[in-house]
């Protein structure tokens, strides 16, 4: 299924949506083109963050092509079709370009075509079941051609020419009856398929529920784990510059905290859209809110708006981790 509709306020030129297997895609080519970059080292940054992509958005779909060579042969290229959320999760991992943030917005807007003419869809399925409720009018209908018929036949002096009219009729409606039936049928078949989804889309959040689960208890035992590392070595840590990651975005929040315990509490009620990453010790509120400015001008360049929200990559995330043993052993030298 491909979508070739104008979404309001948008420009003309929209990503191609195919529907592979049920799910709706867009081909990683058209991706590539779209960001200015060969689609092979975009073939590279998919499969570097596969397993990522996979454990937040589902499995990836991989395809192969065949490229005509010099000597009459193929040369098999894989390309990949991603789901919407794929595409903007990778294109998270690039820095935004004023060709990345055009991409961004027509993959949106694509999808939100696409959207608009499924709504428009069941716009005309609403029209066809209201034409099924009047099935009721239709076997009226043929009950009064019915009587007609018995009349025509007590009275001879009836015309064949008329007898024949009113066949015609009764016959064009039986099949517009057979066609009804069929078309509830359709429906019926439909409406079975649509449980079928409820009762899928229901374990996910199930599963969903459970993961959220684990990870808060994952969570709560590291921070426990910082807490015992601290009173073991001795670290006088007053305060904390703390990093969080939202999966839905893709972005990493940087802020500082008074204490581990109070920070605890506060994660408690953001854990639903904020997953703990790390936390670097401070002897004091002063340190924490310098090292908090200074790590914000330091990323300044992928900051999301005026926000505290960061695009971070792994090198940037490896550089945290370094500081937050830096500033983790001057504090057992400061409490030997």
């Amino acid at each position: 299924m491909q979508s070739n509709g104008n979404f309001a306020g948008t420009p003309n030129e929209l990503f191609p949506i195919i529907e592979h297997e049920g799910v709706h895609v867009v081909d990683s080519r058209l991706i590539a083109e779209a960001l200015g970059i060969e689609h092979h080292n975009f073939m590279e940054t998919i499969r570097k963050h596969q397993n990522k992509t996979k454990e937040y958005f589902g499995q990836l779909l991989f395809e192969t092509e065949v490229v005509n060579g010099h000597q009459g042969g193929g040369n098999p290229k894989k390309y990949a079709l991603l789901t919407e959320n794929q595409a903007l999760f990778i294109a998270t991992l690039s820095r935004n370009t004023d060709q990345v943030i055009e991409f961004k917005a027509k993959l949106v807007a694509s999808f939100a075509v696409l959207r608009q003419d499924i709504a428009k869809l069941q716009e005309i399925w609403n029209e066809v079941r209201e034409h099924l409720e009047s099935q009721t009018e239709v076997q009226e209908g043929l009950v009064q051609i019915e009587k007609v018929l018995h009349l025509i036949l007590t009275h001879q002096d009836r015309s064949m020419e008329s007898m024949q009219k009113l066949a015609k009729e009764n016959a064009l409606l039986q099949e517009k009856q057979m066609r009804m039936q069929r078309e509830v049928q359709t429906y019926k078949n439909e409406t079975q398929a649509l449980k079928e989804d409820m009762k899928v889309l229901k374990d996910s959040v199930k599963y969903l529920q459970q993961q959220q689960h684990k990870t808060e208890q994952l969570l709560y035992q590291t921070i426990e784990q910082v807490e015992s590392l601290m009173k073991r070595f001795g670290i006088d840590a007053e305060c904390f510059v703390y990093v969080l990651f939202s999966p839905m975005l893709g972005w990493h929040k940087i802020g500082w905290s008074e204490t581990v315990g109070v920070r605890q509490q506060q994660l408690r009620t953001a854990l639903k859209d904020l997953m703990f990453v790390l936390a670097i010790p401070t002897a004091n509120r002063e340190e924490a809110i310098a090292l908090e400015r200074a790590l914000h001008n330091h990323f300044e360049h992928c900051r999301q708006g005026g926000t505290e929200y960061f695009i971070l990559t792994d090198d940037d995330l490896y550089y945290l981790e370094t500081l937050r043993q830096a500033n983790q052993r001057q504090l057992e030298l400061r409490g030997a």
